[in-house]
């Protein structure tokens, strides 16, 4: 049997491990050619080794096997990116959309196409969907808020921070991009206060300390500096006293 072959390889991808993934997806494959999820198991783990051309090979045996299988489309898509043919990929992302819009992975997939064709704003509305059914996953909210502030989508941008952070308060991923925001606004106060209030949630991590020297240095002068400095380390002494040598001012 090759179910447990196919365990097996999922449980090294989700550590890494892909040349031993490789390898059980490929002794999946060779116990039962039949099933699909071998095919693409293969190609995926080809892929993140840096054999594109090898992935797509894999990848196209599991088309044949289901060619309406969106997944299938969306990982050849990637393959064929990899591969420097993004015609293909193209035409693979836009099949893998047809076939499953509601889909993280084929929306992702979509984006991935459009970014390196250069195609910015046209992928925040997939990006919006990916991140409305993938909520546990911060990958497609970070990514559509980096295009929300490309753009100057500014509104926009604040209120999916807002939520984000809600959502994963445990999350330093959230407070970071929070503080982003505020930055990318000039709102120094909010920035400060969002990096103390994460500082106090998730440690001393170097981002969010990198925030609080960001605005006194960059959103601050004179007496404004001055008096949120000491604001600063006033609070850190309080609220997260391992954080005041790594600000370092």
């Amino acid at each position: 049997a090759e179910w447990p072959y196919q365990i097996y390889a999922r449980a090294l991808e989700s550590q890494g491990r892909s040349v031993e993934a490789g390898m059980a997806w490929a002794e999946a494959e060779r116990r039962d050619p039949a099933d699909e999820r071998n095919a693409v198991g293969h190609g995926r783990a080809l892929l993140a080794l840096g054999r594109p051309r090898q992935a797509r090979e894999a990848l196209r045996r599991a088309a044949t096997l289901a060619p309406n299988s969106a997944t299938v489309q969306a990982e050849l898509a990637a393959a064929a990116l990899a591969c420097g043919a993004p015609e293909e990929a193209e035409l693979e992302s836009q099949l893998a959309l047809d076939l499953d819009a509601a889909n993280p992975q084929v929306l992702l997939a979509r984006v991935d196409v459009l970014e390196a064709g250069g195609a910015g704003e046209a992928v925040i509305p997939l990006l919006g969907r990916a991140s409305a059914l993938s909520r546990e996953d911060l990958g497609p909210a970070r990514r559509l808020l980096r295009h929300q502030l490309g753009v100057g989508a500014w509104a926009d941008a604040q209120r999916l921070a807002r939520g984000t952070l809600r959502a994963h308060t445990a999350r330093l991923e959230a407070w970071n991009d929070a503080a982003w925001c505020a930055y990318c606004a000039a709102d120094a106060e909010r920035c400060h206060a969002l990096a103390l209030d994460g500082l106090q949630r998730v440690g001393a991590q170097e981002p969010l300390v990198r925030w609080l020297g960001r605005v006194l240095v960059e959103l601050c002068d004179g007496e404004r500096r001055e008096a949120l400095l000491d604001e600063t380390v006033e609070q850190l002494t309080r609220r997260a006293p391992q954080a005041i040598k790594p600000l370092a001012l």
